[in-house]
């Protein structure tokens, strides 16, 4: 019952469905471990994205 609850919200989240549960190894890449990030970070990189778009 709980895999039909499961896709249900998967179905309303729009989220791709992985045949896998918690704690499964995955089959994909690698998890990368977030990095905390500065404003000045996300300043550079929206003008790198605006100057690219320029052309």
């Amino acid at each position: 019952m709980i895999d039909e609850v499961m896709f249900e919200i998967r179905e309303l989240s729009g989220q791709e469905y992985v045949n896998r549960y918690h704690g499964d190894e995955a089959d994909s890449e690698p998890v990368v471990m977030a990095q905390v990030g500065h404003v000045a970070d996300a300043v550079s990189a929206a003008r790198e994205l605006g100057a690219a778009a320029d052309g």
